[in-house]
């Protein structure tokens, strides 16, 4: 079931935000589909881990930029869109590393069942800790990107999604070896433990994973991931026990 209705190739050129659409699948998506609306105040649905808004799109760029004009972002983030869109107009390699300008990436804040921490790793290369993510190695299907760097880098599977993402951020990564600096144009989303869960950290990719609250110099050790991090929370902390079949939770409005 596509999620989002979009050109698979579109030209370098193309105006996207009249070439996407999104598709009435991710607007109201059916429980037995494993996706729960939430109050339409919010926007945001729940998605289990097995739902088909996770099928691969691979070399769809229409369908990762489907899903930068989805995006809830926080107030001031709207640039950040403008300039990734205009990119993506641009580089139509965008999903790929071999765009050596920059490309497009996606990562996760993974909120604990209390609602108090994020999984951050200890990136090897970078020194940071950072929230798991990384490179959509030409697939399009952003959240697919996302919930697999989650499984490879901290070993969570059980958990919720709340599509679409939630954030967005563009940063430059400094050149290494034969690897020029680029910028990594890099689409955030959100997922709720549904228990209490061990990380395990890919040791190749990290020098370490935990849970981390807002108490902890590490949470601010980098500025957008803290911000992005404050956020998470508090889209997570707005959840409650409740309605949703088969998840027990669902989204209550925080303006209430």
């Amino acid at each position: 079931m596509p999620i989002f209705r979009a050109d698979s190739k579109p030209a370098p050129t193309a105006d996207f935000r009249h070439q996407v659409e999104l598709s009435p699948e991710l607007r109201g998506l059916h429980l037995h589909c494993g996706v729960a609306p939430l109050p339409a105040s919010h926007g945001f649905v729940l998605a289990e881990p097995d739902s088909p808004v996770f099928e691969p799109e691979q070399d769809n760029l229409g369908t990762a930029v489907a899903f930068l004009e989805t995006a809830l972002l926080a107030d001031g983030q709207e640039h950040y869109r403008d300039e990734v869109l205009r990119f993506c107009a641009q580089h139509p390699d965008a999903l790929h590393r071999s765009c050596l300008d920059g490309h497009l990436t996606a990562s996760a804040y993974v909120v604990d069942l209390d609602r108090e921490a994020v999984a951050l790793i200890h990136h090897r290369k970078l020194g940071s800790w950072l929230q798991p993510g990384g490179h959509a190695d030409g697939e399009g299907n952003l959240a697919l990107v996302a919930r697999t760097e989650v499984r490879e880098e901290i070993g969570l599977e059980a958990l919720h999604w709340a599509l679409p993402a939630f954030d967005l951020n563009v940063h430059p990564i400094p050149a290494r070896g034969a690897e020029p600096e680029h910028l990594h144009l890099d689409l955030r989303f959100l997922a709720i433990a549904t228990h209490r869960q061990e990380l395990v950290a890919d040791a190749a990719e990290t020098r370490g994973a935990a849970w981390i609250d807002q108490t902890d110099p590490r949470f601010k050790h980098v500025g957008d991931v803290a911000a992005a991090g404050r956020r998470a929370l508090d889209l997570a902390r707005a959840l409650r026990p409740g309605a949703l079949p088969n998840t027990g939770l669902t989204l209550q409005d925080a303006r209430s």
